[in-house]
């Protein structure tokens, strides 16, 4: 009897709408794929490094919100990114275009397109410190 009424109780649990938000939650947004070429300090700037890397962005894929610890240059070579930079408007970079962030500045971007995206970025960073933060 106790047994039946443990296994009653949790059918009724497993039932609940608070169950049903955790079985539906929608799966992460996948993240780019970052692959490094270059790294290397700066002549005449001391303490900044600058960095090259080439990003995968697959459909779906986000920054979320965040912030550069320095100057980010890129270029879409492939598929389209949308850039949303805190105080402008959303801009949509296709093949062949370039953006800016500059550091300290919030932004997301996101590749809302139906295939990977690709872009090559170049960074001037401080050394010792991460290229990017979550926003706050």
């Amino acid at each position: 009897m106790r047994q039946a009424a443990l296994i009653a109780i949790t059918i009724a649990l497993a039932a609940t709408p608070a169950a049903a938000q955790i079985v539906s939650q929608p799966a992460p947004k996948p993240g780019a794929t970052h692959t490094y070429m270059q790294g290397e300090p700066v002549s005449g700037l001391p303490g900044k490094s600058a960095t090259m890397q080439s990003v995968a962005w697959p459909a779906g894929s986000t920054t979320g919100r965040q912030s550069n610890n320095g100057d980010e240059y890129a270029l879409v070579t492939e598929g389209n990114l949308t850039v949303n930079v805190t105080g402008s408007a959303p801009r949509v970079y296709r093949a062949g275009e370039a953006y800016h962030i500059a550091g300290g500045v919030v932004y997301e971007i996101q590749n809302m397109g139906p295939t990977t995206a690709y872009t090559v970025e170049f960074q001037l960073i401080d050394q010792g410190k991460p290229a990017a933060q979550p926003a706050r």
